[in-house]
């Protein structure tokens, strides 16, 4: 029988000021950023892949879910549940491009519709899962944005 070795810790990044959960995260394979949703901060924060080096923080989201990298757009795509909707941003500089409002989740005072959410770079398209209790509906919706 063959052991791989345990995993290692290579290294961290401490965040002084920022608090809460980190909800998704993504990889600007362009730049070698990964983009992580603070969600609790209500920023995206961006960091250096290579080094692991704090390079900003991007204001301009209330409650960051999932998140894509869009590479023949060069676009972050993020699932904002406080916003309820889909937020479009330019991967070069942070820039909002575009806005599509989804069911609007804050009638609960929730911040988690939309949530979860899948970017299918063959298709591309990015399915987003919205509604339900979150929204106060009896149901859910997967929506789907080209």
């Amino acid at each position: 029988m063959h052991r791989t070795p345990p995993v290692t810790l290579v290294a961290w990044t401490p965040l002084p000021g920022i608090e809460g959960d980190f909800d998704f995260l993504v990889l600007d394979s362009k730049r070698n950023h990964v983009i992580i949703a603070a969600e609790e901060h209500h920023t995206l924060e961006v960091f250096d892949a290579a080094t692991g080096a704090h390079l900003q923080s991007v204001p301009g989201v209330k409650t960051p879910h999932t998140l894509a990298y869009v590479p023949e757009k060069d676009e972050i795509l993020v699932a904002d549940g406080g916003d309820s909707s889909t937020l479009f941003f330019s991967a070069a500089d942070f820039r909002q491009v575009d806005r599509v409002p989804l069911i609007d989740g804050s009638v609960t005072g929730k911040t988690d519709s939309p949530d979860v959410g899948y970017y299918d770079a063959r298709r591309h398209t990015f399915y987003i899962g919205n509604g339900g209790k979150s929204a106060n509906l009896s149901y859910s919706e997967i929506t789907a944005i080209d």
